[in-house]
């Protein structure tokens, strides 16, 4: 020190493995005397002891990323005689995090964040397993009224239990119901441009080859490429694409919140789908039985829709197929002719089937017909066909076998 003002040059301390070193000077020894600090942090832990010395309001910043692991920070303090103006830059080394909004944790972080004069900036690449995950933000009044935006983006993560849990709100039950499996390329940002505005969230995942098989319609779909978009909190479903076995499926969708919950609508087309016991197992019960009496076999095109609120019972499908007439036919179990290279359109909404433009083939014999089929609560159902229309009928020891008891021995 001099009459002049006071000076500190490389000043070191240890604590555990963390190495300190101050440097500063002071012209003059008045209250509003310029002055500048430095300090050099190297290989600090963060841990509960570092906790315990932070002021409140980093306290709180603290618990919503709950980080772990060491970094090194450089501490720059000015005086100009008004007021004091700070530069924190940190380094990671290899830091672990976790954003409380999503609550998805990363790991090996490296790369820096500053904060200067209250606005925050980071530039860092953390990873979810193998991959890593890029990560940019730039904050204002960053530790008063924070507004400003952060990004993250990342490319074949993993969708597994850690991914779905960190999903915020009632969407979480949803996605899990559609047990999702395979990987998502994502980018989401989150921003807002005054202190006293709600952050808006954006997020868009595309699908690597994933597969779901939604818990209310458990038929699986493999191979699934398309986009998933979420604003604020209602998401949107694209040019999503599928298959099962030999057949290709598409489909749209959404996820709004809803007063009653958040309603899930998915909008399926499918093209050459194999008329199979899976595709039979996810109806409801009453078009099971029906699917037993008939026995279909072959393919067919379908469309799809498919509603839900979440926490309500209420579930819907409603569903159209075409057959394609060169593979589809039926054998029912109360008339055992088998009908060949079918045609039409049959219908299923709210419990109720109807048929149009129903037609096939027995050899030479045509049937053509209109029907309709309805099903009850107690699990009965009633098929009514009208119209029916019958040409150049063969009656011949294959028909006779079918025919009821008193109608064969006449």
């Amino acid at each position: 020190g001099t009459e002049e003002g006071v000076t500190v040059e490389r000043l070191s301390a240890r604590c555990g493995q963390a190495r300190l070193e101050v440097s500063g000077h002071r012209v003059g020894y008045g209250e509003q005397s310029p002055a500048s600090l430095q300090a050099e942090i190297r290989d600090l832990d963060l841990d509960q002891e570092l906790i315990d010395v932070l002021p409140e309001n980093l306290r709180e910043h603290w618990h919503r990323f709950l980080p772990a692991g060491q970094i090194n920070a450089d501490l720059n303090l000015t005086h100009d005689g008004k007021a004091w103006r700070s530069k924190l830059a940190v380094q990671c080394a290899n830091v672990a995090f976790t954003f409380d909004k999503f609550p998805y944790r990363l790991e090996r972080c490296q790369g820096s964040m500053n904060l200067e004069n209250d606005v925050f900036t980071a530039n860092l690449t953390a990873y979810s397993g193998n991959q890593p995950v890029r990560i940019k933000a730039e904050i204002r009044q960053a530790l008063t009224a924070p507004c400003g935006w952060s990004e993250a983006r990342g490319e074949n993560i993993a969708i597994d239990e850690k991914l779905i849990n960190a999903i915020p709100g009632k969407s979480r039950a949803v996605i899990r119901s559609m047990e999702p499996r395979g990987s998502v390329s994502f980018f989401a940002r989150a921003s807002r441009d005054k202190s006293h505005e709600p952050f808006h969230r954006y997020v868009l995942v595309g699908l690597n080859r994933a597969s779901i098989r939604y818990e209310k319609f458990p038929y699986l779909i493999g191979n699934i490429r398309g986009t998933m978009e979420m604003r604020d909190h209602d998401w949107t479903f694209t040019d999503l694409e599928g298959f099962h076995c030999a057949g290709r499926l598409t489909g749209s969708g959404s996820l709004q919140a809803t007063p009653d919950g958040n309603r899930l609508v998915l909008r399926i087309a499918g093209l050459g789908i194999p008329l199979e016991e899976e595709l039979r197992d996810s109806l409801k019960p009453g078009m099971q039985q029906v699917w037993n009496n008939v026995q279909p076999q072959g393919v067919a095109d379908l469309d799809v829709e498919i509603a839900h609120v979440s926490g309500d019972d209420k579930f819907t499908v409603n569903l159209q197929a075409r057959p394609r007439s060169e593979t589809t036919s039926i054998k029912p179990n109360y008339f055992p002719y088998r009908l060949e290279r079918l045609q039409g359109l049959l219908t299923y909404r709210d419990g109720h089937v109807t048929l149009e433009h129903f037609r096939g083939e027995h050899g030479n014999t045509r049937v053509s017909s209109e029907g309709q089929c309805d099903f009850f609560p107690d699990g009965s159902w009633r098929l009514t066909l009208d119209a029916l229309d019958v040409e150049r009928l063969s009656v011949d020891r294959e028909l006779s076998s079918v025919l009821p008891g008193r109608l064969r021995k006449a």
